[in-house]
């Protein structure tokens, strides 16, 4: 009866090890196949290579390259492996050894073995996760060489801000050689024909208070249309406060200036090109 309890469990464990093989089997064809693609591809490629190479004095070096020269090689590898697969050494168990199929020790080539072909299937189904500048030699005898992309550099800044310098010396008031204020510009538009650059400079003087002329610069904008605009550039201490719609006469409107270089083609100059009103279908502006 021992003897007979034995050679059942063994009868199952070669029924379990040969749907195991099966399985194995599988993934081994579908490894094979991607090789088989790979290798025409490279074959393809290499082809094209060939001809660029005779034609310069590239030196003749190859990364990555596989073992086989030929198709009746892959082949017979094939072969080797599935043979490989199918003649596991299992150890039949003696009729007087203890235990069961428990203490067989029939898993270790079966198991490393399988370790490598689902490696080599997770890598042949994800490919962007094993991205390396290395070379790596398979169990199945070919070479793959893959390799990272390049990572993009920070854009800097250009040359004529990276090398500019300011000055920091003090300057009193009497000074000739100053450097020119730093301004906001606002856009001040529907206002009436009549009103002129002094008229709105003096109106933003009187009301914010302001002691320096050079802090507030006016300039009429031309328009196509029945009312007037201006580009008011103020320094940045009152901007603030011209900015609100209470400052302004009912109906005036403003907003910030936003520069935009136009080239004028018949000049060979650059002007600039305001924005305009959105009420005013394509209303342009430039300086006078």
């Amino acid at each position: 009866m021992e003897v007979l309890k034995v050679e059942i469990s063994y009868l199952k464990m070669l029924l379990e090890e040969k749907n195991s093989r099966i399985n194995e089997l599988i993934k081994i064809n579908e490894l094979l196949e991607y090789k088989i693609t790979q290798k025409t591809f490279e074959n393809s490629s290499a082809d094209v290579v060939k001809q660029t190479k005779e034609s310069s004095s590239y030196r003749n070096e190859h990364v990555g390259t596989t073992k086989f020269k030929n198709a009746e090689e892959l082949i017979n590898e094939q072969k080797r492996i599935m043979n490989e697969v199918i003649n596991l050494e299992i150890d039949r168990p003696d009729a007087s050894q203890e235990g069961t199929v428990n203490s067989w020790n029939v898993k270790e080539g079966r198991n490393k073995h399988r370790r490598n072909i689902n490696e080599e299937l997770r890598i042949y189904n994800n490919p962007k996760e094993n991205r390396t500048n290395e070379t790596s030699n398979t169990q199945d005898g070919f070479s793959e060489t893959t390799r990272k992309n390049r990572k993009q550099l920070p854009k800097t800044k250009t040359k004529t801000n990276q090398y500019e310098t300011r000055g920091c010396a003090s300057v009193s008031t009497g000074d000739s050689f100053r450097a020119k204020p730093s301004k906001m510009w606002l856009y001040v538009g529907r206002a009436m024909t009549s009103v002129t650059e002094s008229i709105v400079k003096d109106f933003i003087v009187s009301k914010c208070k302001i002691t320096e002329v050079e802090d507030v610069d006016v300039k009429k904008l031309s328009l196509l249309g029945n009312s007037s605009a201006f580009q008011v550039g103020i320094a940045p201490a009152y901007f603030e406060e011209i900015n609100r719609a209470e400052f302004w006469p009912q109906g005036i409107i403003i907003r910030r200036f936003h520069f935009d270089f136009k080239k004028n083609n018949t000049t060979g100059k650059n002007h600039f090109l305001y924005n305009t009103p959105q009420s005013t279908a394509q209303a342009t502006a430039k300086l006078e």
